[in-house]
């Protein structure tokens, strides 16, 4: 019997090893990887596609903060498969083998885990698993570091309101010390000295954590914060990590968002920002892509405009897999992008080197990469070189990574100059949050497409500088292509179909672009509120608005619109009626045209009845029975609505008999018969 037990414990120990040699054999990355590791190692567990299910989706979508609905309304990114989280079962199934369960993703619909050899091979027998892949270890992109002697300082005393942008008095005292010459490479100063900051635009940023206490960050707005490397909402050093864990997180936010008097100024530095702690600087080498992907989802899922990231993955990956698809890491920044989010990355410090070119996910086509140049706007040496694999023109742009001015986290009011690509990266998203703020409706490949095609040498784009050092105040007047602003007219405003706000838009665009139409209300001592979601509307009409003044009183409430073109922004207003939203169906606005008349027959006066549903010029004709025409006459140009018009025996003549009157708007004819009696 014993000896039967044996036999049967041979042949499964056999058989899970033979099954881990079928599952490498077909991935020889992954026995390398476990070569080099041991056990258990991080792997990603590529799970089947999921089915479509709008329902399910849409109600997944509408649990995101209204920031990211926004967003991804505005970028026409519409509810998916990758608004859900992975199938609880799923996870139970994966964990169930004994695997460790480290990250899911409902980007790259995965799930990260710890296992051994003998659990990938269970892994393998799943049926909804198709592919088994190594997880990839990351680099923070430094490339060497000094430290400048500062004296101690004040914290600083930038404060404004959030309600209001910077005045220009205060703007033109700003002392920024040596981190003058950096924005000034990049023009991001005409911004500044126009009142921007970036104020109210959400940022967000991946990296070892951040001394966010450092007195450059006093006026820094934090959104959310979170630790995956100890799994917690703290991202400053804690007591487990290394002294210097923080140091390059700190660097990089501060050329966002620093702000301290005299010292450095970032290029946005009232932005918004979301700091996720990804990078475990522990070790020799970082922690892995699957927090990387995590971070994004998250940051997206918060409703940031875009994320700067200065990390890098080479670790599993080979120069063939540089081709903007491959690499995991690279296959969440192109989820980002389609989620209606900019990823800003550092292309990498591997120039020179045994790789020597980008590195991921720096590969991915709808990102920006960040490439290295010094104050002499001469590339650095160490500055990662394009192309990528598949022929594509890297990196995309480039900004100051050598000797760049940055906070320093040994204390809160240190400072120090780093070298590497890691530090041109935050200077460009920085500008891109700058310009997201005078600019809201760009979306990520609009604002991707202005950096680029105003940087230094857009005409001439080489695998070396890409399209070159970017221009930020350039990018402020970059051309789409259209070149008029939208013209009409918010013309009328009520209430009906079960209290619903209609309200009536005429605008055009003379470019013929679409137009977007976002509203907001406002009582007179309150704010501004931002009424809901962007309407998508072609050649005007009537737009319907759920009833949200529940407590409103005699108070008038101002409905206010934004119309734009994307690059242009029109704004209108009017009021709404009281009488009308608090006793909906009273008067609703038409959809029809409709022509009537009452009294009829008549003897003396009677009144044209007629509704409009789009804005238009109207025209009045009154024909005899035999087709003369009696009269003709403009009515003028009139709103949507219910019009009337009193028709006297002056438009139709002395004789008693049939008329016809004819009411044109626009290209549209209605016509009613009436009879007058004498």
């Amino acid at each position: 019997m014993r000896h039967r037990f044996v036999i049967a414990l041979c042949l499964i120990v056999v058989l899970a090893v033979s099954a881990f040699a079928t599952v490498t054999q077909s991935n020889p990355v992954l026995e390398k990887a476990f070569t080099v590791r041991g056990e258990p190692m991080p792997v990603w567990i590529i799970l089947t596609a999921p089915q479509p299910n709008p329902p399910v989706d849409s109600y997944y979508f509408s649990l995101l903060p209204k920031a990211s609905q926004l967003r991804r309304h505005l970028n026409n990114s519409r509810p998916d498969a990758t608004d859900r989280p992975i199938d609880p079962m799923l996870v139970s199934r994966i964990a169930s083998t004994g695997a460790t369960i480290r990250q899911t993703s409902r980007y790259l619909h995965a799930i990260s885990v710890n296992a051994t050899r003998k659990q990938v091979a269970s892994l393998a027998q799943l049926d909804f698993v198709v592919g088994i892949e190594p997880v990839a270890k990351s680099k923070l992109l430094t490339e060497k570091s000094f430290s400048v002697k500062q004296k101690s300082i004040l914290p600083s005393t930038i404060h404004h309101s959030p309600s209001t942008v910077a005045s220009i008095d205060e703007l033109d005292s700003l002392d920024y010390g040596p981190s003058i010459y950096q924005l000034e490479q990049i023009n991001v100063l005409p911004l500044h000295q126009q009142g921007y900051t970036g104020r109210g635009v959400i940022g967000g940023i991946l990296d070892s954590g951040f001394r966010w206490y450092h007195s450059c960050f006093d006026s820094m707005t934090i959104l959310a914060q979170h630790d995956y490397v100890f799994n917690d909402n703290e991202t400053a050093n804690q007591l487990s990590d290394t002294a210097i864990a923080w140091d390059h997180g700190t660097a990089t936010l501060s050329c966002i968002v620093g702000a301290s008097s005299g010292n450095m100024f970032g290029a946005a530095y009232n932005a918004t920002m979301i700091l996720g702690k990804t990078e475990d600087v522990r070790s020799e080498t970082a922690i892995e892509e699957d927090d990387y992907v995590a971070g994004l989802e998250w940051c997206d899922s918060l409703g940031a405009k875009g994320v700067s990231t200065s990390l890098g993955y080479i670790d599993w990956y080979t120069w063939q897999d540089m081709n903007g698809h491959t690499a995991l890491c690279t296959q969440g920044i192109l989820e980002a992008a389609r989620h209606g989010m900019l990823v800003i990355t550092a292309a990498g410090n591997e120039n020179g080197n045994d790789w020597n070119h980008i590195i991921s996910p720096a590969d991915a086509d709808s990102c920006l990469s960040v490439g290295a140049v010094d104050s002499t706007n001469t590339i650095a040496y160490f500055s990662s070189r394009g192309p990528t694999y598949d022929g594509r023109i890297k990196p995309d742009v480039c900004a100051r990574g050598w000797a760049t001015y940055c906070a320093w986290s040994v204390d809160d009011n240190s400072y120090w100059r780093l070298y590497g690509t890691s530090l041109a990266t935050p200077l460009v998203a920085g500008s891109c949050f700058l310009l997201w703020e005078k600019h809201p409706y760009w979306t990520a490949m609009m604002m991707r497409r202005a950096m680029r095609e105003t940087a230094s040498q857009h005409a001439t784009p080489d695998t070396i500088r890409g399209w070159g050092i970017i221009n930020t105040a350039a990018a402020d007047t970059y051309s789409f292509g259209g070149n008029h602003a939208p013209v009409g007219s918010l013309s009328s405003i009520s209430a009906c179909c079960g209290g619903a706000i209609q309200v009536a838009l005429s605008y055009t665009d003379p470019d013929n672009d679409t137009l977007l139409y976002d509203f907001w209300y406002k009582y007179p001592s309150g704010p501004l509120w931002h009424y809901g979601f962007p309407n998508y509307i072609y050649d005007g009409g009537i737009v319907d608005l759920p009833l949200q003044f529940d407590s409103l009183g005699h108070e008038p409430v101002e409905l206010y619109c934004n119309i734009t073109d994307y690059i242009h922004i029109v704004r209108d207003s009017t009021f709404i009626d009281y009488t009308s939203v608090k006793n909906p169906d009273t008067n609703p606005l038409p959809t029809a045209f409709t022509v009537s008349a009452s009294p009829n027959p008549f003897n003396s006066t009677t009144m044209v009845n007629f509704s409009i549903p789009t804005p238009s010029p109207v025209d009045l004709t009154v024909f005899d029975a035999s087709g003369r025409e009696i009269t003709h006459k403009s009515l003028g140009s009139l709103s949507v609505g219910n019009h009337r018009f009193a028709l006297t025996p002056n438009e139709i003549g002395t004789a008693a008999g049939i008329r016809f009157v004819r009411l044109q708007a626009g290209n549209v004819s209605r016509s009613v018969k009436v009879v007058y009696l004498k």
